[in-house]
């Protein structure tokens, strides 16, 4: 895993799985590949494709797992909401 902080993006490897925690709130939207995603306040998985995304919700455990060479973009809160009004 890669992660450019600048950007706020997230380089995943297929099969290698990552855990994030305390991101209550950040929306994970994929920017290409694809990734399964379990949290543990949800019943269910999620599966996103580019384009996809989701607020993380609860606590702000996330465990995900890209199917194939993934980039991820993480939007803090308030970013997240911005980006949703320009929309």
């Amino acid at each position: 895993m890669r992660v450019d902080l600048a950007h706020k993006l997230i380089v995943i490897e297929a099969s290698s799985p990552t855990t994030l925690d305390r991101y209550a709130g950040y929306r994970m939207a994929v920017i290409s590949g694809g990734v399964w995603v379990t949290t543990p306040d949800q019943a269910g998985d999620h599966v996103l494709k580019p384009g996809d995304s989701m607020v993380i919700p609860g606590d702000g455990k996330v465990v995900f797992e890209a199917v194939e060479l993934s980039k991820v973009r993480l939007e803090a809160p308030a970013d997240a909401e911005a980006t949703s009004q320009a929309a």
